[in-house]
């Protein structure tokens, strides 16, 4: 049984891993860690029963990493040994961790309890008999799986711009509303949390202002018509005359599409 004071152990190790796969990339070997091989016998023997981690890093308080398991499926020690290289050096967000930073670097370790299912009656029933702070939720529906993630994750995210400007064009994630002399510039929209959900069908249709590009409502479900991009596709990119819809659905059974600006270029992850 993982005992309640595993903390300082899971945190050391986690830290260990990173500084010895710095080590390794210089051709060094540190002394006076076991690492993921010898954990296993010289450390605690819990650490060898299964456990599920996260393994988040922060640096002035901004997230420099996060990397984490939502089923225990190998040795706790061994997963937060994986879990803490993999959020240092491959999350995909962010340049892997260097030496300079590791002092600065801040560790964190959650060791996850196994999932159990809830039963509610409805989304005011189900907040009741979850712990903020606590309790993580997975939510699924037939072969859709989401997660409300830990939450330094949850506070960088919160941290995010609602949009994002340069010289070639605005991009948000839902779209723009439209406002007393037009569609509003994002500066102007109150609360700014509209742009993370607005789906107003006169904005795909009747837009001409700066290029905007949007996603949140799937492509396929847009004015196909009006696309000037392969409109015999309703599945693909949708190009209208000055936004453009990049939602094709990779997170439902769809693929990634990527625009390149100003080339215009198309990447998919379909074949």
């Amino acid at each position: 049984m993982i005992p309640a004071d595993a903390g300082g152990v899971l945190l050391r190790l986690a830290r260990g891993a990173i500084v010895d796969e710095l080590a390794r990339a210089r051709g060094l070997r540190r002394r006076g860690w076991p690492g993921a091989d010898a954990a296993a016998s010289t450390e605690p023997p819990w650490l060898r029963e299964p456990g599920a981690t996260f393994v988040t890093l922060t640096m002035a308080g901004r997230l420099r990493g996060c990397i984490g398991s939502l089923e225990a499926w190998r040795g706790v020690g061994e997963d937060v040994v994986e879990n803490a290289r993999a959020a240092a050096f491959r999350d995909p967000r962010f340049q892997p961790v260097s030496a300079s930073e590791v002092a600065d670097l801040r560790v964190e370790v959650s060791l996850l309890s196994a999932s159990t299912p809830i039963d509610f009656t409805d989304e005011a029933d189900a907040v009741t008999r979850l712990r903020p702070g606590v309790d993580g939720v997975i939510l699924t529906a037939g072969a859709r799986r989401g997660t409300f993630l830990p939450q330094d994750v949850v506070e960088w995210f919160r941290s995010l711009p609602y949009y994002y400007e340069d010289e070639h064009a605005i991009y948000v994630h839902a779209g723009l509303p439209r406002g007393e002399d037009g569609f509003a510039h994002p500066r102007e929209v109150t609360p700014p949390s509209t742009l993370l959900w607005c789906r107003d069908e006169d904005f795909f249709t009747s837009y001409r202002g700066k290029l905007c590009v949007f996603g949140h409502t799937r492509t396929e479900y847009l004015p196909e018509e009006l696309s000037a991009y392969t409109p015999e596709d309703p599945t693909d990119l949708w190009a209208g005359e000055c936004c453009v819809g990049l939602d094709t659905g990779a997170g439902s059974g769809g693929f990634l599409t990527a625009l390149e600006l100003p080339a215009g270029r198309v990447y998919e992850s379909r074949d």
